[in-house]
């Protein structure tokens, strides 16, 4: 299976549609989901879908998820990313794949020279695991680590 991740802004051709579109799967699935105003530009959200080949042989994408993060700011010249809602939809969880989203968020915001912390809403149990993978993998000390 091929899993690709995605992110954009408010400012793609034709991506907040589709956002409009997807974000009723996010109050299906999260009890305390909310709909945001994609068109504010502090919005990035994250992308995975699946790329497949069907019976004719031709190349498909599914979604499979999503998150979306808003870029507070951060005095002086930074931001301040809060992860606010993650789906995964049903036929895909059970994959790992809502703790490879929250791995590529993070180093996607850690490549970022302004961004002075990742912060995130009511995610706890994930933050610790996404913390505890980051201290093996790069053995980051626990102070470092802005959750």
């Amino acid at each position: 299976r091929v899993f690709i991740l995605n992110t954009c802004t408010a400012e793609e051709k034709g991506y907040t549609d589709f956002h409009n579109r997807l974000q009723t799967f996010i109050l299906w699935f999260i009890e305390s989901g909310n709909l945001i105003d994609i068109s504010d530009p502090k919005w990035r959200i994250f992308l995975i879908y699946e790329r497949y080949i069907d019976n004719r042989r031709r190349t498909c994408h599914s979604v499979v998820g999503c998150a979306t993060v808003y870029q507070f700011f951060s005095y002086p010249s930074g931001i301040k990313p809060r992860i606010s809602q993650v789906l995964i939809l049903p036929p895909f969880q059970k994959l790992g794949l809502c703790s490879w989203l929250l791995k590529n968020i993070y180093a996607f915001y850690s490549m970022q020279p302004n961004t002075s912390e990742i912060t995130g809403e009511e995610y706890v149990t994930f933050s610790v695991t996404i913390a505890l993978w980051l201290f093996l993998k790069y053995s980051i000390e626990a102070h470092d680590i802005l959750l």
